[in-house]
């Protein structure tokens, strides 16, 4: 019987130390997210940019509601997002294309700013996208 307590105390150690083995992140929720967001910086096959004249009034915000607004480039979308705590992934759906699903992959969230990455639009890479909250 104390073998068995010994085994549980064992594998409750062992599951503690192992931050990082598995696939998922408790630190990040989808409240972190909430609010909007404005891009400060672009990276994409290892170039870095800022966002251009025409990008800087480009923004994201992520509502309680689960819908959220987009404005890139002067172009407004509208829609639903959900969060995927497994993979840290923001998957966000357009009211105009609602089968097509896009998923955002945070990499690092706080208070003032979030990192994420996402299909280029060609779809043959990934972007990684420096935003700071509103």
């Amino acid at each position: 019987m104390k073998a068995l307590q010994l085994f549980s105390i064992l594998g409750i150690l062992v599951l503690s130390s192992c931050e990082g083995m598995f696939p998922f992140n408790d630190d990040i929720t989808k409240a972190d997210v909430y609010g909007t967001w404005r891009p400060v910086q672009y990276e994409q096959s290892g170039q870095v940019t800022e966002p251009d004249a025409e990008q800087r009034d480009d923004y994201i915000q992520f509502n309680e509601d689960k819908t959220f607004i987009c404005q890139e480039k002067s172009v407004v979308v509208e829609g639903d997002w959900y969060f995927n705590g497994m993979d840290n992934s923001i998957n966000i759906m357009s009211e105009e294309d609602p089968n097509n699903c896009i998923p955002l992959t945070v990499q690092s969230v706080d208070e003032e700013q979030m990192v994420y990455k996402m299909p280029t639009e060609n779809g043959l890479g990934q972007i990684k996208i420096t935003l700071v909250r509103q």
